[in-house]
């Protein structure tokens, strides 16, 4: 057991030692924001995509487009469309983040009120990087995928405030962009408060603090997080760990060693094992990465923990079993970010080739 936490030890110290570092150094957003407006040649093929995807579901509820923009240096790569309602006090924001051929989709409404509270519903993850001013209040709902769903949510709750005595702030479709900048602007000013974000030198622009990348690495080492659920709790970790004692526990009983040693007669004992037991904790790294889509490395390694004790003694280097299902938990997650996306497949053919390259080095690293 000492041999695990000397590992775990070693990796939380790499962790902390590159993360803490390169999160600081990248962390860059400008103090004074803008909109830029985006022609529909400015959008990729993604943002083109989902914003006529979302034209009959808005057009149903009553909200008109008002302009495509972008907020340089705010989220990665946003492509934004606005919608106005003229039946509620209502904003609604479509918003596509993209980095290189990764993207997600985002939907946002927003209404103010007069007393200065922001109601935001949203079906983003929610991240607990910030600190959420009080002025600011942002219901995070993820699951709801739906335009009317999660319209529905946020009714509700302008209902419940109306019915507090606090009255909605009608603006103009012209006032909206530049009130959503000087909002997010003053949510940035409230990180500073808190901490999390400091002036640069030059002072144009907010950097990271050592707090926020402290959080963002528990957010990272967290299991519970990123849409975590005990529907995919009961799918991801108990098939995906019964994937991995099956290979500990029923290979050689089913007489896998047996086949294995007359398909590859040149092949070592040491060799045979690793062929023997890899494929399981493969398969099991697979069932958690699409289960925990934003957790599939972290959930790949932690449920191919139980196997790695079971196997026998004589299997030489077990932590390198678990790098292997963990890798293939974020293979998984990768493929499912880009069939879900729509996007190109870059990063899933990297995190493949990544998972191919391991399990030929353990096959001959362990011999």
């Amino acid at each position: 057991m000492s041999y695990y936490l000397i590992f775990a030890a070693v990796a939380l110290v790499l962790l902390i030692g590159i993360g803490i570092p390169a999160i600081t150094r990248q962390v860059k957003i400008p103090r004074a924001l803008s909109w830029q407006e985006l022609g529909e040649a400015d959008l990729s093929e993604t943002a083109a995509g989902m914003f006529k995807e979302m034209e009959g579901a808005a057009g149903a509820l009553e909200f008109q487009p008002v302009r495509d923009f972008t907020v340089p240096g705010l989220a990665r790569g946003n492509q934004n469309r606005l919608y106005f309602s003229r039946r509620e006090a209502t904003a609604l924001v479509v918003t596509v983040l993209a980095e290189g051929r990764k993207s997600s989709r985002l939907l946002e409404f927003v209404a103010e009120f007069e007393d200065g509270v922001e109601l935001c519903t949203s079906n983003a993850p929610f991240s607990g990087l910030f600190e959420q001013p009080d002025w600011h209040q942002v219901r995070n709902l993820p699951r709801l995928r739906d335009l009317n769903s999660l319209h529905e949510a946020h009714q509700q709750r302008v209902k419940e405030r109306l019915s507090q005595g606090h009255a909605v702030r009608q603006l103009r479709p012209e006032q909206l962009l530049d009130q959503m900048v000087r909002s997010q602007t003053r949510q940035m000013e409230h990180q500073v408060e808190k901490g999390l974000l400091r002036p640069d030198a030059k002072g144009d622009t907010y950097v990271a603090t050592y707090r926020i990348a402290l959080r963002a690495l528990a957010n990272f080492l967290n299991p519970l997080g990123g849409g975590f659920s005990l529907g995919r709790l009961a799918l991801g970790f108990g098939a995906g760990m019964a994937l991995a004692l099956a290979a500990v526990l029923l290979a050689r009983p089913l007489g896998l060693e047996e086949f294995l040693r007359q398909l590859l007669p040149s092949a070592k004992s040491s060799q045979i094992t690793f062929l023997l037991y890899c494929p399981g904790f493969v398969l099991a790294g697979l069932v958690a990465g699409w289960q925990f889509r934003e957790k599939g490395f972290l959930w790949g390694f932690l449920i191919s923990l139980p196997a790695v004790i079971l196997l026998p003694s004589r299997v030489t280097q077990p932590v390198f079993y678990c790098i292997v299902a963990a890798q293939a938990g974020l293979t998984a997650s990768r493929l499912r970010e880009a069939r879900e996306s729509g996007s190109g497949r870059t990063q899933t053919n990297t995190a493949l080739i990544i998972l191919v390259i391991l399990i030929a080095v353990g096959f001959y690293y362990t011999s």
